[in-house]
């Protein structure tokens, strides 16, 4: 939030210094029109154009809108399903060796150990009004069940049974239920079955404008795509969603609303996510990818967190223990001296871990410091109208920027394991 409000002020300052040297441009082009008028000078007069022209060609700064943009919209609507939201039964999966195709489940037509099995006879129930996160290290497989799901399940599949009456609303991180070719308002008619203006009518709910409406969706930043998807499912009224990573692209105010809109919708729940915050204030299961199976956790996801993490930190110790008590077996150490060699590592641990924070804190110092010296660099380009350098100077801002939030970004996962 800190950083959005710098930006912002940065470019409050560089569209005021632009919008002064515009004004200056015109003011000039209507001098040199005037005396082109006034002693008929065809050399005036390309001049007044030549500057008209450069106002047009100019990259413009947008001025920073300060009104509070929040989507008005919610997902409710969607009848109420039965009792059974999603049956998973001995459900097995596995990428085959190149050139062979996935096994699935009664698939005994290659070697498992041609191929890297994902899910291994995995069983999940998921009924009416669950908020479950499904959770796991990455390439465990939770976008792989996310497709299978969609692609398979019915209430005729044994093994991917989806309730009766259950209707699937999906957000995909990768937005490729995107068409990228078609235009916003082409997409949004041919995706909900609505005519123009219903559908630009639900477009600008999401904060699309008309002049958007044309736009090619290959053009649209990751939190315009995610905006749309949103919008579509909203019209879907669907009694069962299915989120893959749906924060990513958002900023902070539109996760907020979505939070809000995910918290009033009275449906099931199936979210794949990385915000800890996020999964926290919504699911109130867990479902764990772990050993191919799937596991579940009833409580909230903070609970299952420090489930998880006070059982990594007894495997742990018990591992440093019995490095420790081979070592007193061979050397005939005491319990004393185990326990001062245990908090000896973990304090050499910490202070590895304490050193490297320092060590970014300096080097996020050192380029703000820069960034600071940059900005002022670009307000004095585009006040002494000097476009070309603005536009490098601009680019080096933002891939300064971009350095900073990785920094930041490995400085607060290293500072919560160092709390921790």
């Amino acid at each position: 939030m800190r950083q959005k409000e710098e930006a912002d002020a940065l470019q409050e300052r560089h569209y005021h210094a632009q919008q002064r040297m515009i004004k200056r441009l015109e003011f000039q082009a209507r001098r040199l029109k005037d005396m082109a008028k006034a002693y008929d000078d065809p050399g005036q007069a390309k001049r007044a154009k030549a500057l008209e022209s450069r106002i047009e060609q100019m990259e413009k700064v947008e001025k920073v809108d300060c009104n509070e943009n929040r989507f008005r919209a919610s997902f409710g609507g969607g009848d109420r399903h039965g009792r059974i939201a999603l049956s998973i039964r001995d459900f097995s999966f596995a990428y085959p060796a190149q050139g062979s195709r996935p096994q699935e489940s009664g698939d005994s037509e290659q070697s498992p150990d041609a191929s890297r099995i994902i899910f291994d006879h995995a069983n999940l129930d998921i009924e009416y009004g669950d908020r479950v996160a499904l959770v796991g290290p990455n390439g465990s497989g939770k976008t792989t069940l996310f497709r299978e799901i969609l692609k398979n399940a019915s209430w005729e599949n044994e093994t991917l049974r989806l309730g009766k009456s259950a209707k699937l609303g999906d957000y995909s991180q990768l937005h490729d239920v995107l068409d990228h070719s078609a235009s916003l308002i082409n997409w949004m008619c041919a995706a909900t079955g609505l005519i123009f203006q219903p559908a630009s009518e639900l477009l600008h709910r999401f904060l699309f404008k008309r002049e958007d409406l044309e736009r090619p969706i290959s053009t649209l930043s990751g939190g315009e795509k995610s905006r749309l998807q949103l919008a579509r499912l909203v019209h879907a009224k669907v009694n069962f969603l299915m989120l893959d990573e749906p924060t990513n692209h958002l900023d902070i105010q539109a996760c907020e609303q979505l939070e809000e809109m995910l918290e009033e919708f009275d449906g099931t729940l199936l979210i794949i996510s990385h915000d800890r915050y996020f999964l926290d204030k919504l699911v109130t299961r867990v479902v764990e990818v772990r050993d191919q199976k799937l596991e579940m956790f009833d409580g909230k996801f903070a609970a299952w967190w420090e489930t998880r993490h006070k059982e990594a930190v007894e495997r742990k110790r018990g591992a440093l223990q019995l490095h420790s008590q081979k070592g007193a077996a061979e050397q005939g150490k005491t319990a004393g001296a185990i326990e001062r060699d245990e908090k000896k590592a973990r304090q050499r641990e910490l202070h590895r871990m304490r050193t490297q924070l320092r060590s970014l804190e300096e080097k996020i110092a050192k380029l703000e410091t820069k960034q600071i010296e940059l900005s002022k660099q670009l307000e004095a380009a585009f006040t002494g109208g000097g476009a070309p350098e603005a536009l490098v100077l601009s680019r080096d801002f933002e891939a300064l920027n971009a350095e900073i939030k990785g920094l930041y970004t490995q400085w607060e996962e290293l500072a919560a394991a160092v709390n921790e």
